[in-house]
């Protein structure tokens, strides 16, 4: 167990520290970098909600993610009207499209 954690961090360290270290470099690449990090990390948050026996699903929390990621790069729109129309449609799938609607699932939504 000890020797396979070892070989997980020393391919990341191998692999990424030259990664994060270009893209911080090269300044076109690090907005992309963060795109990156953002959808790996919606990805296991939805696992980590599944695992908790709610129902969170990625194809509402990673558009809506994505669209904050690029609002922050060309920003068309103030973030807390795009904060406040998800706010909504969360809270109108919930009611209306799922029967089991909870404030657990909708609470979840939000801190993703």
């Amino acid at each position: 167990m000890i020797s396979n954690y070892k070989n997980n961090r020393s391919l990341i360290n191998f692999f990424g520290v030259p990664i994060i270290l270009s893209s911080i470099y090269y300044d076109f690449l690090f907005p992309f970098f963060v795109l990156i990090i953002l959808c790996v990390c919606t990805f296991e948050y939805v696992k980590l909600v599944n695992k908790l026996n709610s129902r969170i699903t990625t194809s509402f929390l990673l558009p809506f993610n994505i669209i904050i990621f690029m609002n922050s790069l060309v920003n068309f729109c103030d973030t807390y009207t795009i904060i406040i129309l998800f706010l909504i449609v969360c809270f109108s799938f919930e009611v209306f499209l799922y029967n089991e609607s909870s404030t657990q699932n909708i609470s979840f939504n939000l801190l993703g």
